[in-house]
């Protein structure tokens, strides 16, 4: 059954199945993301045996469910897609694995979805060393301008413009932007969001963070990170997640201090 809202008792028994779910395999996304606009919960009895969530946008849905161990290879999740497909057919549908369940793999295999390349989500644990010279002739800029945010982005990330148009909007939902300055020039840009306060860690999201081609390979993006680091509170993290064909981007942010904390690879049907 298709839903567009949880009541309570569905809440807890999603819970309860993913309790016993994570029993059998360990668990590590989250389950019921808070952009997700769509549910699918099945029931045999009182016993719920079958859930999933959806974030829906212009062109895709993101899946992310679990099935009961013992309610697994019946069909029920190949009833989701059948339904998502007649009531969104011109929509694309992915399904993120983290790279561990190994019974999630085998069902998007067996609905014949195709991998994408891995995605590293990367964390860095903020502290405040000495600052350099060089790191104060970076200044990190707010900047609301969507249309100039845009331009900036197709430059660096050598998009046309529509495509970056159609990107700023959406990242701006997600975080605030900041262009970088060097020597009173523009040379970069990047957002920052906030995407996890609990009681003792506050964790930032960064995207869409770049260096215009001119300005590249003199460092600057390194030290554009360093005044990041100063930017934001001791403890906190920062979170990036990059693909696993940007292989410069991955070394730089290793190289700055960043950790693996999690692979993510898209299946795509």
């Amino acid at each position: 059954m298709i839903i567009y809202d949880l009541n309570q008792k569905q809440i807890k028994d999603i819970e309860s199945l993913y309790e016993i779910c994570n029993k059998k395999e360990r668990l590590t996304l989250e389950l019921i993301p808070a952009e997700s606009k769509l549910f699918y919960i099945q029931y045999i009895d009182d016993q719920l045996i079958c859930f999933a969530s959806c974030i829906i946008s212009d062109n895709n849905i993101e899946i992310r469910g679990i099935t009961h161990p013992d309610f697994r290879r019946k069909g029920y999740f190949r009833q989701l897609i059948k339904k998502l497909k007649e009531l969104y057919p011109e929509r694309t549908i992915l399904f993120p694995w983290d790279g561990k369940c190994k019974s999630a793999r085998l069902c998007y295999e067996a609905l014949e979805a195709k991998p994408e390349p891995a995605e590293y989500l990367l964390r860095y644990l903020v502290y405040h060393p000495f600052l350099s010279s060089f790191y104060n002739s970076i200044e990190l800029m707010e900047e609301s301008d969507e249309e100039y945010l845009a331009l900036l982005h197709s430059q660096i990330f050598n998009l046309d413009i529509e495509q970056s148009r159609e990107c700023i909007p959406y990242f701006s939902q997600a975080g605030k932007a900041y262009r970088i300055v060097w020597s009173k020039q523009t040379i970069g840009m990047y957002y920052l969001g906030q995407i996890h306060v609990s009681a003792n860690t506050k964790t930032w999201y960064l995207y869409a963070f770049g260096i215009l081609p001119r300005y590249r390979n003199k460092g600057l993006a390194l030290h554009a990170l360093e005044k990041l680091n100063h930017k934001l509170k001791e403890g906190e993290q920062i979170s990036v997640q990059v693909s696993e064909y940007n292989k410069a981007a991955f070394q730089l942010y290793k190289k700055f201090g960043f950790s693996i904390s999690q692979t993510l690879v898209w299946y795509v049907l």
